[in-house]
């Protein structure tokens, strides 16, 4: 994910209105394939 997509999913979840129920939000990290600017 993208840092974008991850503040994106933090904002909807500190979003939601009181006494919404929500499932767990888990995000695992996934290390680049190649150096950046390859």
């Amino acid at each position: 994910m993208r840092p974008a997509g991850v503040a994106e999913a933090v904002m909807a979840v500190v979003e939601m209105a009181r006494g919404t129920h929500i499932t767990t939000l888990e995000i695992h990290p996934e290390a680049p394939l190649h150096e950046v600017g390859e």
